[in-house]
């Protein structure tokens, strides 16, 4: 979950620091007010990637910070098995990604303020937030998802994964005899 949003020079954006509350946020304000802004924000910061006219005009660089509350339940969850095989899981359950976009040279994206490739913010970005929008391809129509999202809802993906491991098992035994 987004705890916390800071977005420098980016657009028409000269500063902001947003605190999304619990539950459902709704962004509205006038046509050209900025609104889409910031989900492309989001999206830059996730994909360590922007364009230079999204570098606010007269600046520099844009940065862009999220802060991430990571579920304490959900230990097994793909996300943290990227930061754990990376070796930037953080001691507790929050998430820092930010990225500095410039003008002139490298964009330098970084997970818990450690830098990190392009690649490897993307992975995570990818479990971390799906976002959708109007005529996009939805995550949820990807059909190797499915069974994770049923097995998720249910409470039952740890039986499921010991279930396939006794599966394998049963298939190593019958390779040996």
């Amino acid at each position: 979950m987004l705890d916390e949003l800071t977005v420098r020079d980016f657009g028409i954006i000269e500063a902001i620091d947003w605190k999304p509350a619990g539950g459902l946020n709704v962004i509205t304000g006038e046509t050209g007010a900025g609104k889409s802004l910031v989900v492309d924000a989001v999206e830059a910061l996730l994909s360590s990637q922007a364009h230079e006219e999204d570098i606010r005009h007269g600046a520099a660089e844009a940065q862009v910070e999220g802060v991430f509350h990571l579920d304490e339940k959900d230990v097994k969850s793909p996300l943290r098995n990227i930061l754990a095989e990376k070796g930037l899981a953080a001691e507790d359950d929050t998430l820092l990604l930010s990225c500095d976009f410039r003008r002139q040279g490298r964009t330098t994206p970084r997970v818990n303020r450690q830098a990190v490739s392009r690649a490897i913010l993307k992975d995570i970005g990818a479990a971390l937030v799906d976002i959708h929008g109007q005529s996009e391809h939805l995550s949820l129509l990807n059909k190797s998802h499915h069974l994770d999202y049923l097995d998720a809802y249910a409470h039952t993906l740890e039986k499921r994964h010991a279930f396939g491991a006794r599966v394998s098992e049963l298939h190593q035994m019958e390779r040996e005899i």
